[in-house]
């Protein structure tokens, strides 16, 4: 980062025996180990690896920014992204996304699929899970919400993520809560999840239910100090997600 911008890392090796980190190679071991927050070896899904993400660990950070493993980033520019970052302060972004090569699949939501227009960005109501950046304020809601739904598919965390930074909106909080910043990731399209483990591609109805007590009144406390509309709990809970 041409800004000095600092990232760490958690790796979370799914496809690895449970308790038994793989060895990295010598040259990414050397790159990496200064700034590995937090390594995790064995099955699991997104869901499982996210409620290992507690508020008190990420509270030091900006974001976090969570990518799938066959996610790349030959084709994006972090200092184009921050420029977004600081210009529009969204709650929730995520670049856009190419396939691995013409033709190939990049994402199954044409809304997040990089563009050859002039456009640098663009407002969206929904993120994918594939690859978004959240920001801290509202991890603790997230994070809350993570511990009462089935872990083994990602698509309830994803409809909240989205949900609170549309609500953000709504109360007036935020004018850009949702953006697509059109600096590409590339998907490889490996679905290695779904390769041996219990994680599936479906929602759970069971999983969509309103805001709880605790998450409203994490909410308030999160974004109340810098939007008065949203320090009151009651402006979100019960609000469907």
């Amino acid at each position: 980062s041409k800004a000095g911008d600092t990232f760490n890392f958690a790796l979370l090796h799914h496809d690895a025996e449970e308790g038994v980190l793989p060895a990295l190679p010598a040259d990414v071991h050397d790159l990496l180990m200064p700034h590995i927050a937090l390594r995790r070896a064995g099955p699991g899904c997104k869901v499982d690896f996210w409620k290992r993400l507690a508020p008190d660990f990420v509270a030091g950070y900006d974001y976090l920014w969570s990518m799938d493993d066959d996610i790349r980033t030959d084709f994006f520019d972090w200092d184009f992204y921050r420029y977004h970052l600081l210009a529009y302060n969204p709650l929730v972004s995520q670049p856009s996304v190419v396939g691995w090569a013409p033709k190939r699949r990049s994402s199954d939501w044409n809304f997040v699929r990089a563009t050859h227009s002039s456009n640098t960005s663009w407002v969206t109501r929904k993120i994918e899970a594939m690859t978004p950046v959240i920001s801290t304020k509202i991890w603790p809601a997230i994070f809350s919400r993570a511990w009462s739904v089935n872990a083994s598919n990602c698509f309830a965390i994803e409809g909240i993520i989205s949900n609170i930074a549309n609500e953000a909106k709504a109360l007036g909080c935020f004018e850009t809560p949702l953006l697509v910043v059109n600096t590409p990731m590339r998907h490889a399209d490996c679905r290695s999840m779904n390769k041996g483990s219990h994680c599936f591609r479906g929602y759970v109805v069971e999983d969509c239910f309103g805001m709880s007590e605790k998450e409203a009144d994490l909410l308030a406390q999160a974004l109340g100090g810098e939007c008065a509309a949203a320090k009151d709990p009651k402006a979100w809970k019960g609000k469907c997600v």
